[in-house]
């Protein structure tokens, strides 16, 4: 599935819930809601940027020498399917924990 195709199915899986939302509050309230809701997508109010999409991983999951291998084929395909717009970013919460050496006797890279 293309990142457009999904983001406009987002969009319409959102406009569908708040409609359910707003059905269910109606009904718990003894209250009968009539509406119509209407998407008009000629309109464009944002464009979503080409390197909106992206994989985030943790500093300490470069700890796990199988993990970013050659071999790891599932992951691969991931970062495919990113295309070359898409963002790789490595680093979150553990990376103030994580203090990388050379030397691979002290815990497969980190520490």
């Amino acid at each position: 599935m293309k990142r457009r195709e999904l983001l406009r199915g987002a969009r319409w899986m959102a406009a569908a819930a708040c409609f359910a939302l707003i059905c269910t509050q109606a009904q718990s309230a003894a209250q009968t809601l009539q509406g119509t809701l209407t998407v008009d997508e000629q309109s464009r109010l944002a464009t979503v940027p080409l390197d909106f999409t992206g994989l985030s991983y943790e500093s300490a999951q470069l700890g796990n020498p199988a993990f970013f291998a050659a071999e790891n084929t599932a992951l691969i395909a991931l970062f495919k399917e990113l295309g070359k717009q898409g963002v790789l970013r490595i680093g979150g919460n553990t990376s103030e924990f994580i203090a990388f050496t050379a030397e691979e006797s002290r815990g497969a890279g980190y520490e």
